[in-house]
């Protein structure tokens, strides 16, 4: 690609795996679309030269595309003789907060979604204006990563975990510290006890899991500090925890590759399921808890029933290990996050992929929708983005839709997740 007046050196957007066919710019001149002999479309930003979204349908070459006048739509034909239309996402950028850290180990939004929480490998943890990107306020206390930081559904405590096991609660108009308590250290690095992986805080905030490198998970509770069960089962660090919307079910995954469901009230092993080809790095549910996500090292997403632990899909996309999960608030869209740097928006009803994002600059460590899903946060290195999908919950509805989903005459007027 040639800035025609400037001359000079081309700039080259890589990305495609076989031949690229035909390219074609966007009316407003704000995207370039390729397709390529393996069938592949993508659509391109042209002041950053990163892939926004990539089309898959076509079973052959593509050999012509072109952009409908408003750019909404850009149609594309193949040998394979089909034609086919795709919506364009409006050209908008995300939100992006450079932080001068070594990286971001905690991302969530408060319940209003007007705040975001985050925690940092050197042991801070900042509170976030979504809406100006500016920093409220930051906490010191914690001397290693922290792996968890949420602020309470009331809006009053801020509950913040690190890797040497030390969780605080703090009240967020003073920053004063209300309860403080720690899990027992059982691996030493260096000349500190590090042994948390990973945490996980109940909808409720009644209960703290964490996941421990000495491969079982404890759940806590926060009100009193006390622990009240050790689970044991896996055979490799436990990477990931997560509890259902009714935190009555708690997932883990673990470098053992296998993902492990207990009864949160009684820590009863429930079942495990396994079908992972290397580690589990992350764990979800989805919002009526009959659905948990697990991204692997093995670059997949899988999607399992919880309540009889079958496989109902594998999602392939990633070109490296996938790291991170999160369902929308409304359960139609399931994001995931990759060492390659790419975030993926899935259809988890049907597997279609509806949008990628990206690359980022750095791998994807952390990923969170706005409660009303009209937001999604991405962390990667010391940069969090932030894209605001509420400009496009008509677009979101024509993907789904594309993808075989029904949308509900009940979600006209609510914000969906979609593209920059």
């Amino acid at each position: 690609m040639w800035e025609v007046a400037a001359g000079g050196q081309p700039q080259d957007l890589r990305g495609h795996v076989d031949w690229a066919m035909v390219v074609a710019f966007s009316p407003e001149g704000g995207f370039v679309a390729s397709g390529a002999s393996d069938g592949s479309v993508k659509l391109w930003d042209v002041q950053s030269r990163d892939v926004v979204r990539t089309f898959s349908g076509h079973t052959d070459w593509v050999t012509c595309l072109t952009f409908s006048p408003d750019g909404s739509s850009l149609a594309t034909a193949s040998r394979d003789g089909t034609v086919k239309l795709w919506p364009v996402p409006r050209h908008e950028g995300a939100a992006k907060l450079t932080v001068p850290t070594r990286g971001v180990g905690a991302l969530s939004f408060d319940a209003s979604g007007c705040i975001l929480a985050s925690g940092f490998q050197e042991g801070t943890v900042k509170l976030w204006d979504v809406a100006t990107g500016k920093e409220l306020q930051s906490f010191e206390g914690h001397v290693m990563a922290v792996l968890l930081a949420v602020v309470t559904s009331d809006g009053g405590s801020l509950v913040s975990g690190s890797q040497d096991g030390a969780v605080k609660v703090r009240e967020v108009s003073t920053g004063r510290e209300l309860r403080a308590f720690a899990t027992p250290s059982t691996h030493r690095v260096g000349a500190v006890q590090a042994h948390v992986a990973a945490y996980a805080l109940s909808p409720d905030a009644r209960l703290l899991a964490a996941g421990l490198v000495d491969y079982a998970a404890t759940l806590w509770d926060t009100s009193t500090g006390e622990r009240r069960f050790t689970l044991r089962g896996h055979n490799g660090f436990v990477t990931a925890v997560a509890f259902s919307p009714d935190a009555r079910v708690l997932a883990s995954g673990s470098l053992d590759t296998t993902v492990r469901l207990w009864d949160a009230a009684t820590g009863r092993a429930l079942r495990t399921l396994r079908g992972h080809a290397k580690p589990v790095s992350s764990v979800a549910f989805s919002p009526d808890g009959l659905t948990v996500a697990s991204a692997s090292w093995d670059k997949t997403v899988k999607l399992w029933d919880v309540k009889t632990g079958t496989e109902l899909r594998t999602l392939g996309g990633h070109a490296d290990y996938a790291t991170c999960v999160s369902f929308s608030p409304d359960g139609q869209l399931l994001a995931s996050g990759g060492k390659d740097r790419m975030v993926r928006l899935w259809c988890p009803a049907s597997g279609h992929e509806i949008l990628t994002l990206g690359p980022l600059a750095n791998t994807v460590d952390g990923l969170t929708f706005g409660p009303g899903g009209e937001s999604l946060a991405c962390s990667a290195g010391n940069e969090i983005l932030i894209y605001n999908f509420a400009a496009y919950e008509k677009q979101i509805e024509r993907w789904l839709q594309e993808a075989g989903v029904a949308v509900p005459a009940s979600a006209e007027g609510q914000a969906h997740p979609s593209s920059q």
